[in-house]
């Protein structure tokens, strides 16, 4: 079956939830193989964000 996350779970916003989602779908293709760089950028603008 699918996997269902709740942002909740993850302390964090559900929009960072979303497109840490979105670009880890990505991982391992052509697109974007660098998966933890996508992810770190995420969540430096969500924590700027927040200041």
């Amino acid at each position: 079956g699918r996997r269902e996350l709740n942002f909740m779970q993850h302390n964090t916003s559900s929009q960072t939830f979303k497109s840490e989602m979105a670009v880890g779908s990505w991982e391992g293709t052509p697109l974007f193989q660098d998966i933890h760089r996508a992810v770190q950028i995420i969540e430096d603008k969500s924590r700027h964000e927040k200041s």
